[in-house]
């Protein structure tokens, strides 16, 4: 093989990666689901099975919903690790998906919350009452990741079969009502001081 066959295959395999879609798909029951996304810039899969038609997000600044476009990400519009509700008429499959998948992680994880942290938290500037948020890619238990809150109740998560379920673990895909004491920072851990040796006795 010559040096410009050799060219065109790696040229063709590069196209082939960055081609490739990150997808993601959730089953949805009929009624009122609540609901969360693996990665952060995923937009709404128009050939679905479920019609997309009310998406909401809660608000805890002013204890309120409100409406975002359906075919788009909360975390796209700037509402990073929220979790939302999503209705469907039917039972159905619903499907997220990029429109590239280079450079694409977890959105949120037990390892990376440092570095959200670092970008000022986003949805995890918890306030006084109740609280949503999206569940994490490693499933931790809640214990794991509480940070600087007190839980007066929860973490629940909702099903419209089961209703309202108290979860002990945050679990990828599911979004999960927190109600805390007061304003905190969750999954928020104070670094601890370092400080040289003492002198030599």
């Amino acid at each position: 093989m010559n040096k410009y066959a050799v060219a065109l295959v790696i040229l063709t395999l590069i196209g082939t990666v960055s081609a490739v879609n990150l997808e993601y798909s959730r089953n949805l029951e009929t009624g009122w689901n609540l609901v969360s996304l693996p990665y952060s810039s995923m937009g709404y899969d128009s050939s679905s099975e479920c019609q997309f038609t009310r998406g909401y997000l809660y608000l805890p600044t002013n204890h309120s919903y409100i409406q975002f476009t359906p075919n788009v990400a909360p975390g796209v519009n700037g509402y990073n690790f929220f979790a939302f509700w999503m209705y469907s008429p039917v039972k159905c499959v619903a499907k997220w998906k990029t429109a590239d998948a280079t450079g694409q992680i977890p959105h949120i994880t037990t390892s990376n919350l440092s570095t959200i942290w670092a970008a000022g938290g986003g949805a995890f500037n918890f306030k006084a009452g109740w609280n949503l948020i999206s569940g994490f890619a490693d499933n931790p238990t809640i214990a794991n990741v509480t940070g600087e809150c007190q839980i007066i109740r929860g973490p629940f998560t909702y099903n419209p079969v089961t209703a309202w379920r108290q979860s002990n673990t945050l679990s990828t895909g599911q979004g999960y009502f927190i109600k805390v004491a007061s304003d905190c920072r969750f999954g928020y851990t104070t670094p601890t001081e370092q400080t040289p040796p003492a002198p030599p006795a």
